[in-house]
This record gives structure tokens, C-alpha cells and sequence, in this order.
């Protein structure tokens, strides 16, 4: 049978070696004929319980292991999952049920209590934790998983990734089981996965780092995929070491959180890391060089655009960091063509502009209400909505900022993402949110919102910027905040800062008592 998919290299991989593990997280393994069977049961159960095979089906379970199993049996079925991340609130999982049109969605205990909720009037919830017991288990399930699986659609959307991006506002974005499998292969040629590689997936399977990275390149290579039982930095560390992991990747939270622990046991090795892939983030030199120095002998990929764009432009960090630098981005992958969108002539002279892209692995597109929305212009080409600038020299982009959040004071133009980057290379600084405010006579003037994580003052904040960055991007005030708003990404909610400070003056934010 000729190889179309994922699902058609898992169930190769169970009839060629049964009792390799698939999964495991701590003391639980779970086998490739384990999870086929679990797989098989479950879409029976989904059968009786009255969800039509094509039907769309919220998965809401975290980090729970078996969230793999129900993807599958999900898009076995025919039908389509619309994930959702672990942090999302009542509000962005009824905006996700509106825009996919999805009427069912399978939890576990650590969400029930928040689902009570949600009005369940017209939507089916199924608690896994419930039903596990119950499930069916027959002897025929690789013939059932084969006449599941063997007429499938490929180019039918089989995930709904949730992403909250930079709008504060969580989205949809549409992939097929064609996609699935061309990014697996991707990230198996990117990576090197091979059938003994143990991959760690940090975060929760619904991320584009786990269900467009992780498990269809591990599933395409037969190899092991390991969760964490928590995202902590220790869990992490921990997991690495315990489990002598061979690969993994993400966003760059995940990869801080794993070296901040790291820096209190720096006698730590890990000789058997291979692979890491890093994405999601702005990237700053001295990040990569601390990460390069934790693991000396791992290979280093860095992505952009993952969720989108299967990673429009990735980059290889050797061990001299050459061209590494602040905000590096890379150059444009196999197959896809990457071109910056200039504004003005001084954008064009200076080679700075917004990144659009055409790839054969991009997304099918953001679905609203069940619409899946074509993301391509006339030519072609998405866009990203993200400045960056292109090195000529190198053939290197880098990122400068998102094209909704820059602004101009002065005549100048600011882009945030390079002053909070400033900003958080000062000792005591964790993060910093930079946004503009009204100035009579500039139009707008930066000010920055920072956590600390010690005291620092205002003053030395200030001094530790002369020089590093234009004095027109110097914030002309620091306001010091207890926590960040977190979007479901787990990103810092700019918007909310937009939103709350637009129209106001410096002496209006300090009035404020919002944030402060």
C-alpha cells in the first residue's frame, strides 16, 4: 500500500515493530500496538456516542499523553480537530466553537470544572477520564484502522491550530493530512530523526511545535515521543536527563525556561542531545550563544513561521554563531520564496520591509465561521505581517517587528521588538512591553511596561540604553508592573497594552491603575 500520510506510516510502524514505545511520560509507556488499539476504541466510542466521522471536535487535555491517541482517532474518522491550548479562558473557547462551527469536545478532569461553564445546551462534552474505562477493545483493529484510514482525504483540513498570535484575538488556522506529512517530513530531514531518536515535546500536543513537528515526524520515522508532566524549567531539565533525549523543539519560552535552570547546575552535560529547534520568538544573540554553550554539541535550527507558514525561512546555528544576531530570522527554506513588501523608497534603499512568502507547505488558511479563508494576495504570497530587515552580504533576514505594532515619533521610525530586546538584556529585567503615547509635538513617544525579577530603577534602566539604541527610542518613561497579561499562546498580550494606552498621554498611563 503506497504511503499517503501520517496515519499510514504509524500503522506501518505497528506491524513492523509492535512493542516500541510511542509515547511515554514518566512511568507511563504506551507501545505503536498499544495506541493503535486505544486509537481504534476510541473511534468506536466516538461512533456511539453519535459524532458523525467528518464532524470538527474540540480536544481540550493539556499535556495528558493519550491526546495524541485522540487526535488520530479524530482524523481516522474523517473528521477535524480543533485544538486548544491549555491556557485558553471560557471566552476563546467559545470565539473557537463559533468560528469553527464545532458542537463536541473532549476534556479531562483538569478541565471539567472550568467547562461547567460553558453553556451545554448544543454542545456535546466527553470527558476522556470518564470514558476510558469503557472504551471497547476488538482483535481486528489494524483492519479497522486500514478501512478508516485507506479512502481518506489528504487535502480535506484534518487540525485547527489555535493561535492567538500578536492580536490578543485566538484564531484558526487550517492544515490537511497533506501537510501534516509533508512538515513531518520536513522537520525529519531538518532534524535528523531517525527510528532510535527519543523527541521531547515541551509544551502541549496542540502547538504547532507538537502536531505539525513533533509527532508527525516521530510517527514517520517510528521513533519515541516523550511529555514532560509539567512545562516547568525543572520538569524540563529534569526530562531531558532522565529520558537521555535525543531531540526536541519549540518556542524559544520553552528553551529559556530549560537554561534558566540549567545556570544553577552548570556542571550538567548532555551528550546525547543531537537536535533542537527552536522558533515562535524573537531570538537575541546572547540567547543563542548561552543555548549553543548548554549544549556544545547539538545542532541548532532556527524556524519562523511555523503555524502559518511550516517554516517559511529556518537557519542553521554552526559553532562560531556566524551571522547571528539579534532577531535573526535565517534564509528561506527549500521550495519557498520569500520577498520583502517596501513602503517607502527609504524601506527599499535600506532593504527593510514586510515578509511575504509562497511555500507548497503553507497553510490552507484561517477558518471563520467554517470558512476556511484563502490567506494568499493576488500574487500568491502570504503575508506575514512582520518588518524585517534582509542582509544582502549573508542572504539573511531579521526580524525588526510586527508591522501593526511599530509607530513613529519624531519623524522616526520605532519598532518595539528592538527596544524591549534592549531592554532585556538588563540585569533584573524578566520582560518589557514597549508602546507608544501621545507627545503634542512628536505625534507619539515611546514608553516601556517591565517586570523585574529584582529592584532596579528607573534612572539606570535609562542610562543602560544610551548608546545602544536612537535617542528618539529611548522610552521616555518606565513603568514597572507586577505580571504581564498572557495570551493562549503563552505569550505576553501587546494588544492589551495597545488597547489600554491608546489615546493617552505619559500622564494619563501614570493615573492608570490597570497594569501598575
Amino acid at each position: 500500500m503506497p504511503i499517503k500520510h501520517v496515519l499510514d506510516h504509524f500503522l506501518n510502524h505497528v506491524k513492523d515493530d509492535p512493542q516500541k514505545v510511542y509515547i511515554k511520560q514518566g512511568e507511563k509507556h504506551i507501545t505503536y500496538l498499544e495506541s493503535l488499539k486505544k486509537i481504534v476504541a476510541i473511534c468506536d466510542f466516538l461512533d456511539i456516542s453519535g459524532i458523525n466521522p467528518t464532524d470538527k471536535v474540540g480536544i481540550h487535555m493539556g499535556m495528558k499523553p493519550e491526546t495524541i491517541l485522540v487526535y488520530f482517532a479524530i482524523i481516522a474518522r474523517g473528521g477535524c480537530v480543533v485544538s486548544m491550548a491549555p491556557i485558553l479562558g471560557i471566552y476563546e473557547i467559545k470565539h473557537l466553537l463559533k468560528n469553527s462551527l464545532c458542537k463536541c469536545i473532549i476534556i479531562c478532569n483538569e478541565f471539567a470544572e472550568k467547562l461547567l461553564e460553558m453553556d451545554s445546551t448544543n454542545l456535546n462534552i466527553l470527558n476522556y477520564d470518564e470514558f476510558k474505562n469503557i472504551l471497547s477493545f476488538k482483535n481486528n483493529y489494524i483492519q479497522k484502522m486500514q478501512d478508516l484510514i485507506s479512502n481518506l482525504n489528504t487535502t480535506k483540513e484534518a487540525v485547527l491550530l489555535t493561535t492567538s498570535g500578536s492580536t490578543g484575538e485566538p484564531k484558526l488556522i487550517a492544515h490537511n493530512l497533506l501537510g501534516m506529512n509533508q512538515w513531518g517530513e520536513f522537520i525529519e530531514k531538518c532534524q535528523n530523526i531517525k527510528k532510535d531518536s527519543i523527541i521531547l515535546q515541551p509544551s502541549p500536543i496542540g502547538y504547532a511545535s507538537g502536531i505539525l513537528c513533533t509527532v508527525p515526524s516521530a510517527t514517520i520515522c517510528g521513533a519515541t515521543v516523550v511529555l514532560p508532566t509539567t512545562t516547568s524549567g525543572p520538569a524540563l531539565l529534569e526530562t531531558l536527563l532522565k529520558e537521555e533525549i535525543t531531540h526536541y523543539g519549540g518556542v524559544a519560552s520553552i528553551s529559556k525556561s530549560i537554561l534558566e535552570e540549567w545556570k544553577k547546575n552548570t556542571y550538567l552535560q548532555f551528550p546525547f542531545l543531537e537536535e533542537i529547534r527552536i522558533g515562535g520568538e524573537y531570538l537575541s544573540k546572547d540567547f543563542i550563544k548561552e543555548i549553543k554553550e548548554m549544549f556544545p554539541q547539538a545542532n541548532i535550527t532556527l524556524t519562523y513561521a511555523s503555524s502559518e507558514g511550516f517554516g517559511f525561512i529556518t537557519h542553521k546555528v554552526d559553532s562560531d554563531l556566524t551571522h547571528i544576531e539579534d532577531g535573526i530570522l535565517g534564509a528561506p527554506s527549500i521550495n519557498t520564496n520569500i520577498k520583502l513588501i517596501h513602503k517607502r523608497q527609504y524601506d527599499k534603499d535600506n532593504d527593510i520591509g514586510e515578509v511575504v512568502g509562497n511555500s507548497p507547505l503553507l497553510m490552507m488558511g484561517y477558518m471563520k465561521n467554517g470558512i476556511i479563508v484563502n490567506p494568499l494576495d493576488e500574487d500568491g504570497y502570504y503575508h506575514t505581517g512582520d518588518i524585517a530587515k534582509f542582509n544582502t552580504k549573508h542572504k539573511i533576514y531579521y526580524f525588526a517587528a510586527r508591522e501593526k505594532f511599530m509607530f513613529t515619533s519624531y519623524g522616526t521610525n520605532i519598532y518595539p521588538r528592538e527596544i524591549e530586546a534592549h531592554l532585556e538584556k538588563i540585569d533584573a529585567i524578566i520582560s518589557a512591553v514597549v508602546v507608544p503615547v501621545i507627545d503634542p509635538i512628536g505625534g507619539s513617544v515611546p514608553v516601556a511596561f517591565i517586570a523585574v525579577y529584582k529592584h532596579i530603577n528607573e534612572k539606570n534602566i535609562l542610562e543602560s540604553l544610551k548608546g545602544k539604541v536612537h535617542a528618539r527610542k529611548i522610552p521616555k518613561a518606565i513603568f514597572f508592573i507586577k505580571q504581564f497579561p498572557i495570551l493562549g499562546n503563552g505569550k505576553i498580550d501587546r494588544t492589551c497594552f495597545i488597547k489600554k494606552t491608546k489615546g493617552l498621554s505619559i500622564d494619563d498611563v501614570n493615573k492608570m491603575n490597570e497594569f501598575l
